[in-house]
């Protein structure tokens, strides 16, 4: 057991999903690091926020190691399948591995909520919903979801 994260972004409204941006050390700074990125992310961009963050991420690690950007890894789409079938599949698939560490971060670019998926419980303790175990934040889960400052976030 480590410290590890993973976070996606996705956006419901385009079927889109980001791959997993792994961090290897700083799983306990994950919101804290979602919130001080925020205002260079943008609003409804997947790929953008997705990157945005994983510079942000970069610039805060020293050396070379502790920071991934990892394919989903799930089959492609089935012949037929329409792509709503596919986002939700792969949601889904997302949700139901059971990552451990810190968990998984689902972060919706619509609408800047943060949902949880994984392990609550790792060796630092039980975190709760998956936020009970995050650092240098006062944002809050209200039934498993946290709000990030919409306001605050890049259009």
């Amino acid at each position: 057991m480590g410290d590890c994260a993973r976070i996606v972004f996705h956006r419901a409204s385009e079927l889109y999903i980001s791959p997993i941006v792994y961090l290897h050390s700083l799983g306990g700074l994950v919101l804290y690091i979602l919130e001080e990125s925020l205002p260079r992310l943008r609003t409804g961009d997947v790929s953008y926020s997705c990157a945005r963050f994983i510079g942000e991420c970069h610039v805060g690690m020293s050396g070379n190691t502790g920071l991934g950007v990892l394919n989903l890894g799930e089959p492609a789409a089935e012949e037929g399948e329409s792509k709503e079938a596919v986002y939700h599949r792969r949601m889904k698939f997302l949700q139901g591995i059971p990552w451990e560490d810190r968990g998984l971060f689902l972060v919706n670019v619509d609408n800047w909520q943060v949902t949880h998926a994984g392990s609550c419980i790792n060796s630092y303790g039980d975190a709760g919903d998956g936020f009970g175990m995050q650092e240098q934040t006062e944002l809050e889960s209200v039934n498993g979801v946290v709000q990030l400052p919409r306001e605050r976030a890049g259009k």
